[in-house]
C-alpha cells in the first residue's frame, strides 16, 4: 500500500507539554508489512537515521478502517509524526 510520512515541527518540553506547530510531508513510500514490526523496519529504511524499535517508537493507529499512525517517542512522549495510507478511491 502507498503511505505518506508526515513529519512535525514540535514546540515544547517534557515538563511543560510539547504542541506540534506545523506538519510537513517527508514522502510517500510502499509499505509492504503493515505489522508494528514492519512499520518500524519501514521507518528505519526510510525515515529515521538511527535505528529505532517498537521500545523507543509508540506506534497509534488513530483509525480503524484505514491506515493513520501518529508516532512519539516512548520515553517522553514528544510527538515525531505520522503515516497515513494513501486514499486509493
Amino acid at each position: 500500500m502507498q503511505v505518506t510520512i508526515y513529519t512535525y515541527d514540535v514546540w515544547g518540553n517534557e515538563d511543560d507539554g510539547f504542541d506540534v506547530n506545523d506538519v510537513f510531508t517527508y514522502g510517500t513510500y510502499d509499505l509492504e508489512d503493515a505489522s508494528d514490526e514492519g512499520i518500524i523496519a519501514f521507518l528505519n529504511e526510510h525515515f529515521f537515521k538511527n535505528a529505532q524499535t517498537l521500545e523507543t517508537i509508540n506506534l497509534d493507529n488513530l483509525q480503524q478502517d484505514t491506515l493513520w499512525i501518529e508516532l512519539e517517542q516512548a520515553d517522553n512522549g514528544k510527538p515525531i509524526g505520522r503515516i497515513v495510507a494513501k486514499d486509493e478511491g
